[in-house]
């Protein structure tokens, strides 16, 4: 059993043993019932092995579940994810993804207030760390939230075109489509997403903002690698198909753009809670300052 490196919400394992197929455990991070419903989580992803989707699923644990593992297959790295020849293939993974069964109204704003609630309430043990959680205003955050609620629904209330229109669809969003979720294989056309524990009904157009700011990784330099108007009108045709038009795309695009904010808000306040309560390795605090940073950020660009 070999560990897998990567993930920043849980513990995965390649399980291999001779003559056996290969497996994943996944251990369940430690607090994630703050974020995440495990049982909603294991019975989305028992639906989407039957419809062959997702890996197999071979069981549950207590703490966890063990999936097949996808031979010949590696995760992208964020910069194949905005090269133009792997633009095209993404969205239209996307766009199948998007056609997939959903149940549920959207769940966006309810768990951007849930989450946003938890957050403010934290209290961290250092001294630094609590400087920093009180830097990042998330009672401000949290108050300004029922108004960029009514910006984005009234946004979506406005959309005239189809395309813009498919934009504000229900459907069910995977919510974390960043280059370690994506696989790719020996037919760069195929790819696969993977891990759906922030699966939820949403907005087409919020999973293809997540897509985008994720175009940043983990550093979430957004001067510099946050995509430009060209790549962002790329996987907006991609992802529309045949036939389009300029008014579709622009309509959709900007759309898209409106959702950027709310996105950021859903990782920044993921990652406080996260900083709080996971023992993983990572800068939880840092890549939140990142993410509330970038609601400025897209503030400034979208004028």
């Amino acid at each position: 059993m070999e560990p897998v490196e990567g993930g920043i919400t849980n513990l995965l394992y390649r399980l291999s043993a001779p003559g056996r197929p290969t497996a994943l455990v996944r251990r369940y991070g430690h607090n994630t019932e703050l974020v995440i419903d495990r049982e909603a989580e294991n019975r989305l992803f028992a639906r989407l092995s039957a419809l062959g989707v997702s890996p197999p699923l071979h069981g549950l644990l207590e703490n966890g579940r063990v999936e097949g593992w996808l031979d010949g297959h590696r995760a992208m790295t964020p910069a194949e994810m905005a090269a133009p020849e792997h633009q095209p293939h993404i969205a239209r993974a996307l766009r199948r993804w998007h056609e997939l069964p959903v149940e549920g109204p959207p769940s966006l704003w309810d768990t951007l207030t849930r989450w946003l609630n938890t957050a403010v309430a934290l209290e961290f043990e250092r001294a630094e760390d609590r400087a920093r959680h009180a830097a990042l205003n998330l009672p401000g955050h949290l108050a300004s939230l029922a108004d960029l609620q009514a910006e984005v629904e009234a946004a979506a209330a406005a959309l005239q075109t189809p395309g813009g229109q498919l934009g504000r669809k229900v459907v069910l969003a995977h919510n974390d489509l960043l280059s370690g979720n994506i696989l790719i294989g020996p037919d760069p056309t195929a790819l696969r997403f993977i891990d759906y524990e922030y699966a939820a009904p949403s907005y087409a157009a919020a999973d293809l903002a997540n897509h985008l700011n994720e175009y940043a990784g983990f550093e979430a330099d957004y001067d510099r690698d946050f995509p430009d108007a060209d790549a962002r009108r790329r996987l907006v045709v991609a992802y529309l198909g045949e036939p389009h038009d300029e008014d579709a795309v622009g309509e959709l695009g900007g759309f898209v753009e409106r959702l950027l904010i709310p996105n950021h808000l859903f990782w920044g306040a993921w990652s406080v809670i996260q900083a709080r309560c996971s023992p993983i390795d990572f800068p939880f605090l840092e890549y939140a300052e990142r993410r509330f940073g970038g609601v400025g950020w897209h503030r400034r660009m979208l004028g």
